[in-house]
């Protein structure tokens, strides 16, 4: 191999490496995202059903609530509805429906569950050194979005779970 071959080979190899680095950064962020949702979702279940019991309960605090506190307590059933939908939402896989209108990667399980043992070993015979680099980035691309958008639905479930305990506080407490 000449030179600039192998300073080539090493610059892909490097490229290589950084992109499975970057991917493992990725599904950590992603699989944190998901265990913070999952406590989200918990504490936003155990304030809705605080929430509940104050309002429907014959004995709760906001049973006969009226006027003012009537509106803040709809806005507080609504807030932690959506925070627990959204919450719900983040820890739900996201397995890439639709994903059949681009191509299949070696890299995604959802696109090699469709492929035989003999096909992928094929496939990876005949990938070249860009091919590989080509099917990271694509992976790369498709794992941020799905975290991005993980982070961004927790991100307005937190909002909502504050929102409604703030309601709730007030429905209870100030109103």
């Amino acid at each position: 191999m000449s030179e600039p071959e192998e300073t080539n080979r090493s610059d892909h190899s490097k490229g290589v490496d950084f992109a499975w680095r970057a991917h493992q950064a990725i599904q950590d962020w992603t699989r944190a995202v998901d265990q913070k949702a999952s406590i989200i979702l918990t504490l936003a279940l155990v304030l809705a059903t605080l929430a509940a019991h104050e309002v429907l309960g014959p004995n709760g605090g906001l049973h006969n609530a009226t006027d003012a506190r009537l509106w803040v307590v709809r806005i507080m059933g609504a807030a932690f509805t959506v925070s627990v939908v959204l919450a719900m939402s983040v820890v739900v896989p996201s397995l890439g429906w639709g994903r059949s209108k681009r191509t299949p990667t070696l890299i995604y399980f959802g696109d090699l569950r469709l492929r035989n043992s003999k096909e992928i070993a094929a496939a990876l015979e005949q990938l070249s050194d860009s091919e590989a680099l080509e099917q990271l980035a694509a992976q790369l691309a498709i794992t941020s979005r799905i975290a991005w958008n993980k982070h961004q639905r927790l991100r307005l479930s937190l909002l909502a779970l504050a929102v409604g305990a703030a309601c709730l506080a007030s429905a209870r407490l100030l109103l």
